[in-house]
């Protein structure tokens, strides 16, 4: 929950910094009550990439297939912060999930040393608002 606390802040990240590779440590989403759902299984793998020149790309293998049938995510193209807004934008050039081509995701980013945690946007799923997040650690 303290993620979702520090979206609610919006507190600018000032010299936001995220080019290098990323490792998946966590994801979790959270339902109303509080109850966190574990969207890509209890150990998921992943790989996010940013480049100096506004590239990047995002991997996550997941531990067990979700309510779609799926079992791994990708895509890539291109990015830019905002760090007034504390937040990164995605422009998909491709991706497995076909809803993500061509779109634009924004990320909400809090950045603590080498973590990094992004926060989507809140979803409506079976009728609940719900928050996800996804911690990742710098590789060195």
């Amino acid at each position: 929950m303290r993620e979702l606390l520090l979206f609610a802040l919006a507190l600018p990240v000032p010299g936001m910094d995220l080019t290098g590779t990323w490792r998946l440590v966590s994801a979790g989403e959270w339902r109303p009550n509080g109850e966190m759902i574990l969207p890509y299984g209890k150990e998921p793998a992943g790989q996010l990439m940013y480049d100096g020149n506004g590239n990047m790309s995002a991997q996550i293998q997941f531990s067990a297939a979700n309510a779609d049938g799926e079992t791994y995510v990708a895509y890539y193209g291109t990015y830019t912060t905002d760090d007034a807004a504390s937040t990164v934008s995605h422009k998909v050039a491709a991706s497995t999930r076909l809803s993500y081509r061509g779109t634009t995701q924004l990320r909400f980013v809090t950045l603590e040393a080498n973590r990094l945690t992004l926060g989507l946007p809140p979803v409506v799923v079976k009728g609940e608002v719900r928050l996800r997040s996804l911690r990742w650690e710098r590789v060195k």
